[in-house]
């Protein structure tokens, strides 16, 4: 394979980290990828609608101003790049401004918010944005492809005599909110599931979990029907991957589209949990609404677990990694021509 030296922009949102790291995953189809990663945090965040009319406008005049408003920690000994990626709003203006000094391709994930597309070799996206170098993704970009999490599950899968579901548990946001009858409908249709369909749960909490509502899920879960948990609060670990490639059934709180999108990439039938209380916006709306759409997930309220019915697991039709990459592969012969 050819080596492709790639600088990854971070902007230290850990969801735009993860979706830069997943289409490099899809590079890696092709390239012996080298990564540098880069911490760019822009200062300025009320100039943005300023630096998008100046690029747009005349980029070569305004590149290097535009690079001066970043605080950028680019190593002293690093060559240059073949190409520069980045995800979300913030690092697309220091994206376009490295790219014009490099000289280099750049590729970007996510909404252009009114940005020129043309100042991107590629731009990643979900919904079409009307222009030729628009790549349509059908999931956001995940790091872990389904031979990992197939690895990484084996170690709940080799332990366990029974069937293993995975349930993974988010919080409370604008959107979303929990009360403590949603978490006890939680706990109490893990247990009857757990009977219903003799299997065992791999349980896991995260950041946005409160304690109440870890309280709750441990005071009334009942201990027999737990593979394993995770409780964040107390001991934090990293399982999704594990938990993703052992279980069965994914099932996900509503509050998390990128931890939504993880579940759907491992390519097992996904139940998404609605509390009492929520009003998605718009996008948000929009987005679940396309998962649905293509078979990927069930959205069921808490207190209506038990009453549906739960599929037997089917893959989809192919790893997303290597889907994206045979995107960009067909799309690109930028990759074997500009990038030599």
């Amino acid at each position: 394979m050819r080596k492709l030296t790639v600088w990854c922009l971070s902007d230290g949102v850990p969801g735009h980290f993860n979706q830069t790291k997943g289409l490099i995953k899809s590079l890696e189809h092709g390239f012996r990828v080298e990564m540098l990663w880069i911490d760019s945090r822009l200062k300025a965040p009320p100039l943005r609608k300023l630096m998008r009319k100046l690029l747009n406008s005349n980029t070569q005049r305004y590149a290097r101003w535009i690079e001066k408003l970043y605080a950028t920690q680019i190593p002293a000994k690093r060559g240059s790049p073949d190409l520069i990626v980045s995800t979300g709003g913030n690092t697309a203006y220091i994206n376009i401004a490295l790219a014009h000094k490099y000289k280099c391709k750049n590729f970007f994930i996510g909404s252009l918010r009114g940005l020129d597309a043309s100042l991107f070799t590629r731009v990643f996206t979900i919904e079409p944005v009307g222009a030729a170098n628009n790549i349509v993704m059908q999931l956001a970009p995940t790091p872990v492809g389904w031979s990992e999490l197939e690895a990484a599950g084996k170690q709940f899968k080799n332990n366990s005599s029974d069937h293993l579901w995975t349930m993974l548990i988010g919080g409370s946001t604008r959107e979303y909110r929990y009360g403590s009858r949603d978490w006890s409908d939680i706990a109490d249709s893990m247990n009857q599931l757990a009977a219903r369909h003799h299997i065992k749960w791999l349980v896991t909490t995260s950041r946005r979990t409160d304690d109440a509502a870890e309280k709750i899920l441990r005071e009334q879960l009942d201990p027999a029907i737990i593979a394993d948990a995770v409780w964040y609060k107390t001991e934090p670990r990293k399982i999704m991957a594990a938990y993703l490639g052992a279980g069965e059934q994914i099932f996900c709180t509503e509050d998390s589209l990128s931890m939504l999108t993880e579940a759907v990439s491992a390519g097992k039938p996904v139940t998404s949990i609605q509390p009492k209380d929520f009003k998605p916006e718009i996008r948000y709306e929009n987005a679940l609404c396309r998962l649905v759409a293509k078979g990927w997930i069930s959205r069921v309220p808490a207190s209506d677990l038990l009453s549906r019915e739960y599929a037997e697991s089917t893959k989809h039709t192919e790893d997303p990694n290597i889907q994206l990459w045979r995107q960009i592969s067909e799309s690109l012969d930028l990759l074997s021509k500009s990038l030599s």
